[in-house]
C-alpha cells in the first residue's frame, strides 16, 4: 500500500502490510541526513522505550532496522 500517512520534520510514516503476518502496519521513515548527533541519541532512546511499552492505547513497536540513509 505505502500510503502516506504523515510528514514531520525528521520522518515520514506510510501505511504497510507487514510480510510475515499480513498485518496492516505504520512505517516510521527516518532520513538520517536531517539528524544532529543528539537527534540520533534521542531516536535510539525512543526506540528502548518504545520496545518495552506494551498498552492498548500507545502504538506498538515492533521492529526498527537501519539503513545507510533511514531509520525504519
Amino acid at each position: 500500500e505505502k500510503e502516506l500517512l504523515g510528514v514531520g520534520s525528521w520522518a515520514e510514516v506510510r501505511r504497510a502490510v507487514a510480510v510475515d503476518s499480513g498485518k496492516r502496519v505504520a512505517v516510521k521513515m527516518i532520513l538520517k541526513s536531517r539528524l544532529s548527533p543528539s537527534d540520533r541519541k534521542l531516536m535510539s532512546r525512543e526506540i528502548q522505550v518504545m520496545r518495552q511499552l506494551d498498552h492498548p492505547n500507545l502504538c506498538k513497536l515492533y521492529h526498527a532496522c537501519e539503513t545507510e540513509d533511514h531509520i525504519l
